[in-house]
C-alpha cells in the first residue's frame, strides 16, 4: 500500500463523526455510513497501472465527492415532476437523498423511507455490501439514506414502465439505490433517467436477480452532465430460462463510469446488452462490462457503440468469462467506434476468457472517421454535407436504437440522440 495512494490522502479524518451521523429518522442507517467510510480510508485510488480504470480520470470524481458531500443542500420539494407524468406508467423521482411520487405506490414498489419493515432493507444493503466490495458501492453506502425496492410475486406480468428519475441540484452529491428482484415467471420494464446536473456528482448502485422464466426489459439514459460526474455499479444475477434486455445512452460527463457486472447462473440464462455513448466537448464516457457464464446454455450478447466528438474520450472494457462447467455457451460481444474529430479518442479492450471448448464465442473492435465515399455518395444525389455527414451518424447509431422493441422507449432513445448529437 506503501506506494499507492489511498483515498485518506483526499479527506480529512476528522469527517468520520459527519459521516457516521448523517441520518438523523433511521438512525441504524449511520453503522452502514459509518463502515463504509472507514473502508474507503483505506481503499487504494485506481491508477493508470490498474487495466479497468487506466483511461477513466476519477480523482477528480472523488475530490468533488467528498468536497460537495458535506456541503449537501436540503432544498425544497419544487423539482417540476410533470415531463413524464402520464396515465400509463408510474414514475419514481430521487431528489436530496429521498425518493418521491404521486398517489399511492404499486404493492410490488417500497421505499425505505416509508417502509415499516426495515428488517427487509437491512438485509438487502448488508448482502449487496458483502459481496460487491467495490469504489463505487462503498461511496454509494456512506451517504445512503434512502432506498427503493421492487419485487414482483410469482406469474406477475408487469406492462406499465417504471420510470425512476434522478434529479439534482447545483453543487449535490446524490446517491440513489435500487434493488430488483423479480420472482419465477414474472416480467418487468423499468426506465432509469439521469437528468443534466450542474456541478454535481451522481453515485448509483442497484442490484438485480431474477428468478428463474422471468423477463427484465431495462433502459437506461444518462443526460449530458455539465462539470460533474456520473458513476454508477450494476449487478445483476439471472436465473434458469431468464433474461435481460439492457439498452443504455450516455451523453458523457466530466467523469462517466457505468460498471456492469452480470452472472449467468440458471442453465439457459441470458443477457443481451445494447449501449450508445455519445460524449463531446471534453467529455468523457467509460463503459465496463463482465459477463460470466456459469451454467450450461446460458447465451450473452453485448454491442456497443461510440460515436465521439470535438475533444471527448470513451472507453470500452469487456470481459466475458465462460467457466469450465459451462457448455454449449454462447457469446458475442463487440464495440465499433465513430470519432468526429481528429482529436475525440477512445478505448477499446474486449477479453474472451474460456475454460470451456463447448462454446461459440467472438469478439470484434473497430474506430475510425465517417466514410469520405460514402459522403460523397450522397452528396452526388444533391444532399449537403451536413445533411449527408448526419444521415451517416445516425445510421451508425440505428443499428441500436432499432433493436428496442418498444415503440415508445424506441422514440424516447431517438430523441435523446439527436439531442445529444445536435440533429435536428
Amino acid at each position: 500500500m506503501a506506494n499507492k495512494q489511498i483515498i485518506k490522502d483526499l479527506v480529512n479524518s476528522n469527517d468520520l463523526e459527519y459521516f457516521s451521523s448523517i441520518n438523523e429518522e433511521n438512525t441504524w442507517l449511520n453503522g452502514y455510513n459509518k463502515e463504509s467510510y472507514l473502508k474507503l480510508l483505506e481503499r487504494a485510488i485506481p491508477s493508470i497501472n490498474n487495466e479497468e480504470w487506466r483511461y477513466t480520470k476519477i480523482t477528480d470524481a472523488l475530490n468533488q465527492y467528498f468536497l460537495k458531500a458535506k456541503e449537501n443542500k436540503t432544498l425544497p420539494n419544487n423539482f417540476k415532476t410533470n415531463k413524464y407524468d402520464n396515465n400509463e406508467d408510474f414514475c419514481i423521482y430521487f431528489n436530496n437523498g429521498v425518493y418521491y411520487h404521486h398517489g399511492k405506490l404499486p404493492p410490488y414498489i417500497n421505499t425505505l423511507k416509508i417502509s415499516k419493515n426495515h428488517t427487509h432493507f437491512e438485509d438487502k444493503i448488508y448482502n449487496s455490501n458483502k459481496v460487491n466490495d467495490c469504489l463505487i458501492n462503498d461511496l454509494n453506502t456512506i451517504l445512503l439514506s434512502d432506498m427503493i425496492s421492487i419485487e414482483t410475486k410469482s406469474n406477475q406480468k408487469i406492462d406499465n414502465v417504471i420510470r425512476i428519475i434522478n434529479l439534482s441540484h447545483k453543487d449535490s452529491v446524490l446517491c440513489p439505490r435500487v434493488s430488483i428482484n423479480l420472482a419465477s415467471n414474472s416480467s418487468l420494464k423499468i426506465f432509469e433517467h439521469h437528468q443534466t446536473q450542474e456541478s454535481s456528482v451522481l453515485n448509483n448502485s442497484i442490484d438485480i436477480h431474477l428468478d428463474k422464466d422471468s423477463t427484465l426489459d431495462y433502459f437506461r439514459i444518462i443526460d449530458k452532465q455539465v462539470q460533474s460526474h456520473d458513476l454508477t455499479s450494476q449487478r445483476i444475477k439471472i436465473g434458469e430460462n431468464s433474461s435481460v434486455n439492457l439498452f443504455s445512452l450516455d451523453s458523457g460527463a466530466d467523469t462517466s463510469r457505468s460498471n456492469i457486472d452480470v452472472a449467468l447462473e440458471g442453465d439457459n440464462s441470458a443477457i443481451t446488452i445494447n449501449g450508445l455513448y455519445t460524449p463531446s466537448e471534453n467529455l468523457h464516457s467509460g463503459n465496463q462490462l463482465k459477463i460470466n457464464h456459469i451454467a450450461n446454455k446460458t447465451k450473452s450478447s453485448l454491442d456497443f457503440r461510440g460515436i465521439l466528438d470535438d475533444q471527448s474520450a470513451g472507453v470500452f472494457f469487456g470481459k466475458v468469462k465462460v467457466d469450465k462447467t459451462s457448455s454449449q455457451t454462447i457469446a458475442n460481444m463487440s464495440n465499433h467506434n465513430l470519432l468526429l474529430s481528429e482529436y475525440a479518442k477512445v478505448s477499446s479492450k474486449p477479453i474472451l476468457e474460456i475454460y470451456n471448448d463447448d462454446v461459440e464465442c467472438s469478439h470484434s473492435s473497430t474506430s475510425g472517421n465517417l466514410d469520405d465515399d460514402k459522403i460523397f455518395y450522397i452528396k452526388s444525389r444533391g444532399i449537403d454535407e451536413k445533411s449527408a455527414k448526419a444521415f451517416l451518424v445516425q445510421s451508425f447509431a440505428a443499428k441500436i436504437i432499432n433493436k428496442i422493441t418498444n415503440t415508445n422507449m424506441r422514440q424516447i432513445f431517438n430523441t435523446h440522440l439527436l439531442h445529444s448529437l445536435k440533429i435536428n
